[in-house]
């Protein structure tokens, strides 16, 4: 987790823990255009949410922004949303390339479940 890469790394890690910080606060303000933005254009998203919101879905995998954009303009659309805990542990992990993976821990510390859960690549 967070483990120290080489000097050649840096500036991924670098946007690593910015992209993590900035997609929590993207979603908690229903900020659907700068959560894309956090994406490329051909990224992969995968949370279990996604079949929560689309019953049409066989998975939770969105690919592009084409499958993505939708995906968080309808989870901005039905907040207040009873099972969202914005509770994270801070930590991510890297393939330190071009992999970027942290999830919203199903055991919150106030012993409520939640759901979310997210993978990107930036």
């Amino acid at each position: 987790m967070n483990e120290h890469r080489p000097a050649s790394n840096s500036v991924f890690l670098s946007d690593c823990a910015r992209i993590h910080q900035q997609w929590h606060d993207r979603a908690k303000s229903l900020d659907t255009e700068g959560l894309l933005a956090l994406y490329a254009k051909e990224a992969v998203l995968e949370a279990p949410l996604v079949q929560a919101i689309f019953d049409d879905r066989e998975s939770g995998i969105l690919r592009g922004h084409r499958d993505i954009r939708p995906f968080f303009e309808e989870g901005a659309r039905r907040r207040p949303y009873a099972l969202v805990r914005w509770h994270r542990t801070g930590r991510w992990l890297t393939d330190g390339e071009r992999l970027l993976v942290w999830e919203y821990p199903r055991q919150a510390p106030d012993g409520i479940r939640s759901t979310r859960a997210t993978r990107s690549t930036p």
